[in-house]
């Protein structure tokens, strides 16, 4: 009985085998053409992006074609600036703007002739000159005490002048200009490149000015108000020795002040004529000095409180197509006083801003549109028209 109830299980399993393997198959062939069809799908798409690709391609090698004359690498139309590029063309328009400044100042300083130009920090020195005043001075008085009178003669009564003086002031006056021509030719001429270049562009403008530092070789005129000075003093220390020994003689106390008062002189005189240690004599300067100096005399002092300039570059299509593709500007700041030097007082003063547009680099390589603009900062006289236009 058991041996029948293997058997029918066995038969009813292999019965039932057939239709679970047509079950399989079938799972599998639909998921084979669902992957077929995703494939064809995925190449089809592949096939547009490379079809899109190439009608790219063709587009880009078109315009090549349309602009080969371009350069074809970056590196070909790249602008490189070295070291110092610019710096001299900078210049070049910087000096254009303090030649443009200087005609601004001339206009409104209207300095007269003989009026002392002084450029930057150089200086004026005047102290012999100021010294020899104030030791005269304390000689003068000490001189007119002695001999009791109000004044002593003035240079216009006929007491100045080399062919009339004392024959140790001619010869003084004789040492004095070789002496001025020996040192000067000795002295080097120390130069700045700021502010000297302002002077000279106004030097150039307004002939007539007086720069300090370039006179090698002063002639020493009849009425230098120091040999004036000098010779005042001399005469009237020889009036007072005549009295030293005119009959009747002078009273003991009239006689100490005359003694008193000419041995002031003769150390002042000394003092004043003794070579110092570098072989330099102070009367010599003081002398100098005076030349300089009149009764109208006037001081135009100039500076360059700063310049400088830009360098602009471009890079793109239309500087590769011949547009400027280096530009570059130059400016100064410019300032100026007119004074008395005899009160100290400012009679004119201004500050001027002056500049250039920017320039293409290869304009101001053949010195062309260097032009320069100014405009002073705080105009002095509201009525008074304007030196120029800043550039934008």
């Amino acid at each position: 009985m058991r041996r029948h109830l293997v058997i029918s299980s066995l038969l009813i399993a292999a019965a039932s085998c057939p239709s679970q393997s047509s079950a399989q198959s079938a799972n599998e062939n639909s998921a084979q053409e669902v992957a077929e069809t995703e494939k064809a799908r995925s190449e089809a798409r592949k096939a547009a992006a490379d079809a899109r690709k190439a009608e790219i391609e063709a587009e880009i090698a078109l315009e090549k074609a349309r602009f080969s004359f371009l350069p074809q690498s970056p590196a070909e139309g790249k602008v490189t600036l070295g070291d110092g590029a610019g710096k001299a063309e900078a210049a070049m328009l910087t000096t254009s703007a303090i030649r443009k400044a200087a005609e601004e100042i001339v206009k409104k300083a209207k300095p007269p002739a003989k009026t002392i130009l002084i450029a930057g920090s150089d200086q004026f020195d005047l102290s012999a000159l100021l010294t020899f005043r104030a030791e005269a001075m304390g000689v003068e008085a000490q001189l007119k005490s002695a001999l009791a009178v109000g004044d002593l003669a003035s240079c216009t009564d006929g007491t100045i002048g080399v062919e009339i003086v004392g024959a140790g002031v001619s010869t003084l006056i004789t040492g004095v200009a070789g002496m001025l021509r020996t040192d000067t030719e000795l002295r080097g001429i120390k130069t700045e490149l700021d502010a000297q270049l302002l002077a000279r562009a106004i030097a150039a403008i307004e002939p007539g000015l007086v720069i300090p530092k370039y006179r090698i070789n002063p002639a020493v005129s009849k009425n230098n108000s120091v040999l004036c000075q000098l010779n005042r003093l001399d005469l009237a220390r020889g009036t007072a020795q005549a009295k030293l020994t005119a009959a009747p003689p002078p009273s003991a106390d009239s006689k100490a002040r005359l003694e008193g008062a000419i041995k002031r002189f003769d150390d002042f005189y000394q003092s004043w004529t003794k070579p110092g240690e570098g072989g330099t004599v102070r009367l010599a300067a003081a002398i100098a000095q005076a030349e300089f100096l009149g009764a109208d005399t006037r001081v135009l002092r100039v500076h360059l409180d700063s310049q400088g300039g830009s360098l602009l570059t471009r890079r793109n299509l239309w500087t590769a197509l011949g547009a400027k593709a280096i530009a570059v500007s130059g400016g100064v700041v410019a300032s100026f006083t007119l004074d008395d030097p005899a009160t100290g007082a400012i009679e004119k003063s201004g500050v001027y801003i002056c500049g250039t547009t920017l320039t293409d680099f290869r304009k101001v390589q053949k010195l062309k549109g260097l032009e320069a603009f100014c405009e002073p900062t705080e105009p002095t006289d509201p009525a008074e028209p304007k030196g120029g236009q800043v550039a934008e």
